[in-house]
This record gives C-alpha cells, sequence and structure tokens, in this order.
C-alpha cells in the first residue's frame, strides 16, 4: 500500500509540473504576441510573418528560403514515397506500376526540381525572379493581414 501511496504523488507532483510548464508556455505565447517579431515560441528557428530583415539579396533570399523549406519538403517527400512504394507490392501489375510512377516522380519533384532547379534559377535571375508586372500589381488586390 505504501508503494502506491508513493507512486500517486509521484504522478501528481509530475502533473503539477506539466501544468505549471504548461502555464509558462501560455504566458510566453501571450508576451511573444506582444512584441512581433521575436520568433514563433517553442520554435526558435522560425521567424514571424513579416519579421524577416525588410531587404535581402535576392541570392540571400534564396538560400533563406530553402532554409526553411528543405526539411517539410523532403520529409513530406519521403513520406508520399513511402506511401506510394506501399502499393508496388500489390498483385496488380497496373497498380505496381503507377506506385512505382508516383513514388519516382514524387523524388524527381523533390530532390531535383524543388531543391536543385528552382533554387538555382530564383538565383540566376536576381532581382527580375521577384519582378510583377504594373498592370498585374494594379489588377491583384493588396491585402494587409498583420493590421
Amino acid at each position: 500500500m505504501d508503494e502506491d501511496t508513493g507512486q500517486v504523488a509521484a504522478d501528481w507532483q509530475i502533473a503539477e509540473a506539466m501544468a505549471a510548464e504548461r502555464e509558462s508556455l501560455s504566458q510566453e505565447c501571450r508576451a511573444d504576441a506582444a512584441r512581433p517579431g521575436q520568433g514563433l515560441p517553442g520554435l526558435p528557428g522560425l521567424p514571424r510573418p513579416g519579421s524577416l530583415r525588410p531587404r535581402e539579396r535576392p541570392a540571400q533570399a534564396v538560400v533563406t528560403g530553402f532554409g526553411y523549406s528543405i526539411r517539410v519538403v523532403v520529409a513530406a517527400a519521403l513520406i508520399m514515397t513511402s506511401v506510394f512504394a506501399g502499393f508496388v507490392g500489390n498483385s496488380q501489375i497496373l497498380v505496381k506500376m503507377i506506385g512505382f510512377g508516383q513514388a519516382v516522380a514524387v523524388l524527381v519533384d523533390a530532390f531535383v526540381v524543388r531543391a536543385t532547379i528552382a533554387p538555382a534559377v530564383l538565383a540566376l535571375l536576381g532581382e527580375r525572379a521577384w519582378w510583377l508586372p504594373r498592370w498585374l500589381d494594379r489588377a491583384l488586390p493588396h491585402l494587409d493581414i498583420e493590421g
């Protein structure tokens, strides 16, 4: 019986510590909301929207964007490839071909197109990669999501 009491007390202490940590994180989130541009709470590597330096050189912008997005692209590609590769074990030949083709296509898209060609083209184009024709700029609505 004494062991059970000790376990209950330990569990209670863990629960209290988790509640205190949750409250601390909640207060940190509220404090960060009052200070825009300080990063997302719990995710120090991700900036708040609109908090990046106002002007980066185009090549540096490509490197910054690549650094923020490549892990997500690779993770998604590996997940999708593993799902499509699962179809290769099917007994129907058409399903095998489609699964294999999709798996290869996702890998090529992630590693050749998104990780190699797109950043290279953006770096080569420089400022011209971000150019927007005046007529299109006038036609598009100007939205300010930060108020």
